[in-house]
Parts: C-alpha cells; structure tokens; sequence
C-alpha cells in the first residue's frame, strides 16, 4: 500500500479486552461491538487492521482509505483544496472552447505596478471537482516513495473521519458512527488520527530551533500537519510573544527609574498607562490583519464546519425544518424546568453566602462593643 500511495494507516480504534466474566455493558456497548464497527467501516470502503496491545489487554483497529475512496468522499461533501497557481494560469490563460466557440474567453493578469505581495492566481481553493482534478489543477503535495498527492496528511484524515460518521444510506455509503459518542460511552477506549513520523521529523527540523525568534515558526508546515485550528494557535502565539516586547522593554526601563529614584511613583507612569492602551488597541488590530491574511491563504475565508452535538446530549431525533435533515432536540418544555431549577439552586445558594457574610459583620459589630 505504501509502495502504491506513499502512505498508510491514518487513523486508530482502540478497543478494551473484555474478560469471560464481563457482562455489565451498556446498550451502546451491546449495539457497536467491535464486530459491528469493523463491519461499518469496511461497508463504508475503508481499509481496517487489528491487532493486540503489548499486554494483551486493548486492541488497536487501524484505518486507512485507498485515494479513490477519498476523492469520492471530497466529491460529496465539497472539500476545498487549493488549486496550483502556475497550471491555473497556465489554464485560464487559454481559455475553454466548445464548438470553435469560447465558453469563457483568455484571462490575463498583470500585475504591472507591483501593487501586492501576492501573485495573481495565488491562494485559489475550489472545492474538489473531478474535471479539475483529471486536469492537474490542484496543488500536490509530497509524500512517501516519491509519490506526490493533492491531499496532505491532515486532509486524508478530515476525510476519514467524513466517511466515519456519515450517513449509512448516502452514496457512497458511509460508516454512521459518532466517534465522540462511542468515546463518551465506553464502547472504545480512544479515537485518535495516527503520526506520520517522516513529516513529523521534518516538522520537528524545521520548528525546534532554539535560535529561530516565535515570530519565525513554520506556521506553514504547522498548518499542513497539524491543520488550520493548530495553525491559527501558534501563528497568534507567536504574533503575542512579538507585540510583548516593545511593552517588556519599556516596563524594565520604567522600573530600573522608579529603583534609582527610590519612588514607588514618578512622572513616566502616566506615560506607561497611555502606551498601554495605544499598544492593546495596535495588538489587536494588527492580529486582525493577519488573521484574515492567514484565512485568505489557508483557504479558510468563510469556511463554516458544522456544529457539533456534545456526546452526552440527551434529546429526541425528529426532521430539521429548516433543511429536512434528522437532527436532536431537546424539548423546550424540559429545557425551561432544568432552567428553573438550576436559577432556583444559584439563588438558594446566593442568599445563603449573602447570609454568612452579614452574620460574620453582625458578629464583629456585637463583639467590637464595650
């Protein structure tokens, strides 16, 4: 398989080994055996392996998706992939004919007067089309045994996990599986995606530099292993660490003067507080900047994921009106009890602090007389 695709296993299962005495299982346990999931993801056109544990007391399910699998699964669900600049220019730059006519004529872009950093045709995500893909559009990514394929590491997992927990009657068909639920329920101990140590290594060369400033992390590679979420973290830590400095610098110079002068206050404190409020106002504008910057580049500018349910939300499944599709609800009739009993509780509890606190002033009073 790695020979073929130049990669593997991206995922795992890890399932407990019940003894011959175990029978205390709950309904989901009695429902999703370890049998049952397997089937599901073979069903669902996922590859699985297990195997035991060391001690013999889990077992590891390890999954896997040929590339067709996954570009099914991006076909039906619209994933965004980023489009290679040179082939897109080189494509638009031709323009598409049908019947010696022009379906859309040449596009030319110049950018004469250097009026951005940015390349024209840079930083284009579609959602992944077949057509586009059969043309070499996307952009490729490396991988093992000099393969090279349009989708990294943290988009074969992103689809996986689409094929997990989809639909058991969508086509293709997916797994039906809720992952956070199976964890939540003791079905499966964990539910974790796998490393890739080669680009891990990679990542670790690039990142663990003690001489490289914060503002100088891979933010790239970052977000090409670890996925846009992780990206955006280290890309506002390191712009943090960056806007501390100047603020750093100043508080030591103010603080070696109030020393020398021997005050605890002095003339340049007003100064420090204006500064302040200048500098927290900046901070924030400028991560606005390079937020959006990063959202424009990672292909992430109005990039909305579905909510998920928490795993132990408890309600009933009835039909969306808003697109007919099932859903869970919790009736507003029970929502609005747990409501009143829970301000009930606070208020109790509230009153009763109140009380202590005026019985503890009472006492001084009483006692603090002659």
């Amino acid at each position: 398989f790695i020979k073929d695709f130049g990669y593997s296993y991206d995922y795992v299962f890890v399932f407990r080994v019940y003894g011959e005495g175990d029978s205390n299982f709950n309904q989901s346990q009695i429902k999703f055996t370890m049998g049952n999931i397997i089937e599901r993801l073979l069903n669902a056109g996922l590859e699985a392996r297990y195997f035991y544990s060391c001690q013999r007391d889990e077992i590891y399910v390890k999954v896997r998706a040929e590339l067709k699998r996954l570009k099914t699964e991006a076909s039906r669900i619209n994933y965004r992939l980023q489009l290679d600049p040179d082939r897109l220019r080189a494509k638009s730059q031709l323009g598409k004919k049908r019947q010696g006519e022009f379906v859309w004529k040449p596009i030319v872009i110049v950018d004469e007067f250097k009026l951005t950093a940015l390349k024209p045709f840079e930083y284009i995500f579609s959602a992944y089309d077949l057509a586009a893909d059969s043309d070499g559009l996307y952009k490729m990514y490396p991988a093992l045994n000099n393969h090279k394929h349009i989708f990294r590491a943290v988009d074969r997992i992103n689809l996986i996990l689409s094929i997990i927990e989809g639909n058991v009657n969508s086509q293709p068909p997916g797994a039906g599986l809720n992952i956070s639920k199976l964890v939540a329920e003791h079905v499966v101990l964990a539910a974790f995606p796998l490393h890739d140590y080669d680009l891990l290594k990679s990542l670790q060369r690039k990142w663990l530099d003690l001489h490289s400033p914060p503002w100088m992390q891979p933010i790239e590679a970052i977000k090409d292993y670890f996925g846009d979420r992780i990206g955006f973290y280290f890309h506002y830590l390191g712009h943090y660490v960056e806007q501390l400095i100047i603020p750093a610098v100043l508080g030591i110079v103010i603080y070696i003067i109030r020393t020398v002068y021997s005050r605890p206050e002095n003339v340049t404190m007003p100064f420090f507080a204006a500064f302040m409020m200048v500098w927290a106002t900046m901070y924030i504008e400028l991560w606005k900047r390079k937020q959006v910057t990063a959202a424009m580049k990672w292909g992430t500018v109005g990039y909305q994921k579905d909510e998920q349910d928490r795993p132990l939300f408890d309600g009933i499944q009835i039909q969306s009106p808003v697109n007919g599709k099932e859903m869970t609800h919790f009736p507003e009739i029970a929502k609005f009890t747990r409501t009143k009993l829970t301000l009930t509780a606070i208020i109790v509890m509230v009153d009763g602090v109140l009380a202590i606190v005026a019985s503890i002033f009472y006492f001084q009073l009483v006692l603090s007389e002659p």
